[in-house]
């Protein structure tokens, strides 16, 4: 019921289109109905002589029109007219059913991609990309043909069996009785066939998923396949997706068979009652000819459909299973953005309390972390890889929430703060930068919320001692960078990244390793042209080149989620411990 209700709320602008299609479908059905009625006629009463026995509310007014001697010619244009009707209302459906599930997909595409933006971040630490885009494309797809398709058509059923039912009466319960001995059976079957599908559904679903996971992951991770020389290994890993995708699929299939020769032994029983018993009623004289053929025309229509059923409701039950993977992603809380918090201009004073963290509540990955920094300067975070650095960091722009303790922005905690406008003062340089699919001045204007010039483009490109680097390419600034920018070098995305932290002026900027790709030389001299741009911006800068961090004017050094020391770069190589050490192996390195 609540993704009847969903799915309801998203078809907001394809509801009239939709209702048309279903007043379609019944209007093609009644047209289609009303045919056998005029081919009994033409037998029985026509060419026959006989009185008007059934349908006398539709046929009697016909017959009136021509005082009763109605021309054969005229009941063929009457039956061609009809047709021609019953085509138009199926166009008709058709039309208007595919703007209704068209309109619906759509919606739902939106969406989903708009509450995929908001979700916690923290969410896609435990989802699988190759599952997401499955559900937002192939159970969108399949909500979309069976809004589409399948569910008009079992509008059209239901109007059958209400109008066969209807019409049955008239010719008496006896025949009544005959036509409709089985369908029940039938009905019941295509009942215990629908949960079996479904069943089948979801597993085929989610192995799909599973495959897709594997193909997603190898075609992002190429270069590390090829490198390693895994092409066999990650061959046998996606046989083994593909095989089990195949084994499930097999088995719906075999279901599907077994379906299809079940019921179609059950409708060929159906007919055959309904056959014999109208031959034998024939015979005897209680039924005409044009009525046995008319009975025998609705008869055959009505199983055939029903038969037809059991595909719907396969259908039917894989879109209820897309319908509930859809929901649970629907069903995701978006983050609390706190849309009445602070939105006052920040200055950069940074404060952490008794800062612990963890990613699984279980082990602290962070402990008491307690430290200051003023508005405008610049701190750095040293330490061995693993030692939580990166984890911290994650902490002030709210990609994580600390487990235990407050930091504080100006003097505020920073949940206190609208979300978006604590994130929009806050520039973040990652050391795996990912760049978009787009030219490299479209990523480094990605980094503000307005467009900015190609003056202001080609400052901060120079900032980042990227400028040069871009209009050696061909196309300059224009040049597409490829997926996840993988047209450039290491060093060339980490400076395109910097250029684009920095195309928005921002009250604290954190610098993750973001420098590891460039040379001595080029690090140097972006660090100095970033003192001179951004002089009093609160700055953070976590790195393993030492060269890098020497001139922040307060260095942590963080062990096993501790700060064990800090101090300027002078007292830490006083100091003697893990700093000093860092300092006399890179010092060394160099000189060789």
């Amino acid at each position: 019921m609540k993704n009847v209700k969903n799915i309801w709320r998203l078809s907001e602008g394809g509801r009239k289109a939709y209702l048309l299609s279903l007043i379609a479908v019944l209007l093609s059905t009644l047209f289609g109905y009303v045919i056998p009625m005029i081919q009994q006629f033409v037998i029985d009463n026509v060419i026959g002589g006989k009185p008007i026995q059934n349908f006398k509310l539709l046929l009697e007014p016909f017959a009136n029109a021509f005082d009763g001697n109605v021309p054969l010619w005229v009941c063929a244009v009457t039956v061609i007219i009809l047709a021609i009707f019953q085509g138009i209302f199926s166009f008709l459906k058709g039309r208007f059913s595919a703007k209704s599930g068209e309109n619906i997909a759509k919606n739902l595409r939106n969406t989903l991609f708009w509450n995929l933006l908001r979700v916690p971040y923290k969410y896609y630490g435990k989802a699988n990309t190759g599952d997401i885009i499955q559900r937002c494309t192939s159970d969108i797809e399949t909500v979309r043909l069976f809004i589409q398709t399948q569910s008009i058509e079992l509008a059209r059923v239901a109007a059958m069996i209400v109008a066969f039912l209807f019409i049955m009466t008239s010719y008496g319960s006896k025949i009544s009785l005959a036509a409709t001995c089985l369908l029940p059976i039938i009905i019941i079957y295509s009942g215990m066939y629908f949960f079996k599908m479904k069943r089948l559904h979801k597993a085929v679903a989610e192995s799909e998923a599973e495959m897709s996971t594997v193909l997603q992951e190898n075609l992002t991770g190429t270069r590390v396949v090829k490198a390693f020389a895994r092409q066999n290994f990650e061959m046998e890993k996606f046989e083994e997706k593909n095989g089990g995708l195949r084994d499930i699929s097999f088995k719906q299939l075999e279901e599907v068979s077994k379906y299809w020769a079940i019921s179609a032994s059950f409708c060929m029983t159906q007919i055959g009652i309904v056959m014999i018993y109208g031959i034998y009623s024939t015979v005897k004289g209680n039924l005409e000819i044009g009525e046995f053929t008319a009975i025998m025309t609705y008869e055959t229509a009505l199983v055939w459909t029903i038969r037809g059923l059991g595909r719907i409701i396969g259908e039917m039950g894989r879109a209820m299973v897309s319908f509930s993977r859809i929901d649970e992603l629907l069903g995701e809380d978006p983050e609390n953005v706190n849309s009445e918090g602070f939105k006052t201009e920040i200055k950069g004073e940074i404060e952490f309390k008794n800062v612990s963290f963890s990613y699984d509540n279980q082990i602290n990955v962070l402990h008491d972390i307690s430290f200051k920094v003023p508005a405008g300067k610049t701190i750095a975070l040293v330490g061995p890889t693993g030692s939580g650095k990166s984890s911290l960091i994650n902490l002030l722009p709210r990609l994580y929430d600390c487990t235990s303790g407050e930091i504080l922005i100006d003097g505020k905690p920073i949940e206190d703060y609208n979300l978006n406008h604590l994130r929009q003062n806050i520039g973040l340089v990652l050391q795996e930068p990912f760049l978009f699919s787009e030219t490299i001045a479209d990523n480094i204007r990605s980094g503000s919320d307005k467009e900015i010039s190609d003056e202001k483009l080609h400052t901060v490109a120079k900032t980042a001692s990227v400028h040069d680097v871009i209009t050696s390419f061909t196309d300059g600034y224009d040049t597409f960078v490829g997926e996840r920018g993988v047209t450039l070098s290491g060093g060339q995305k980490q400076r395109v990244a910097i250029a684009r932290a920095l195309a928005k002026e921002h009250s604290i900027l954190i610098f993750d390793d973001s420098l590891s790709a460039v040379d001595s030389e080029t690090d140097f001299k972006i660090r100095t042209n970033l003192k001179e741009v951004c002089g009093d911006v609160t700055t953070i800068i976590i790195s393993h080149r030492m060269s890098t961090v020497a001139d922040a004017d307060l260095i942590y050094i963080i062990e096993d989620g501790k700060i064990s020391a800090k101090g300027t770069h002078n007292e830490l190589l006083e100091q003697g411990e893990l700093y000093a050490r860092l300092w006399v192996i890179q010092q060394e390195m160099n000189e060789v």
